[in-house]
C-alpha cells in the first residue's frame, strides 16, 4: 500500500511550482534572489472542503501563507481556501 498526504478537514495541499521571474527589461531573475514560488498545483482537498477547488488546478497564495510540509523528497504547503488569491487558467 502506498502513502499519501491527505489534506485534514477543509484544508487544500499545493505543490509549489518553481517561478523563473523575468525582468521588465527581459533579466532572468535566479530563484535566491527572488521570493519562494506563489504558485502552486493543487494535489488534493480535505473531506469538509467545500470549495471549487480540484486536484490539478494552478493556483496562486502569498509565499508566507500555509504550513510546509516536506514529503517523499518534495515540498508542499497546506493551505486554508482564504489563503488562495486566484486560480491561474490554462
Amino acid at each position: 500500500m502506498s502513502e499519501q498526504v491527505i489534506p485534514y478537514g477543509s484544508r487544500i495541499l499545493v505543490e509549489p511550482l518553481p517561478d523563473e521571474l523575468v525582468s521588465h527589461g527581459g533579466i532572468v531573475i535566479p530563484d535566491q534572489a527572488a521570493e519562494p514560488p506563489v504558485r502552486g498545483r493543487v494535489v488534493g482537498v480535505g473531506s469538509q472542503y467545500k470549495g471549487e477547488l480540484k486536484s490539478g488546478e494552478l493556483v496562486t497564495f502569498h509565499s508566507a501563507f500555509g504550513s510546509t510540509l516536506e514529503y517523499d523528497g518534495k515540498e508542499y504547503r497546506l493551505l486554508h481556501e482564504q489563503d488562495i488569491l486566484g486560480v491561474i487558467e490554462e
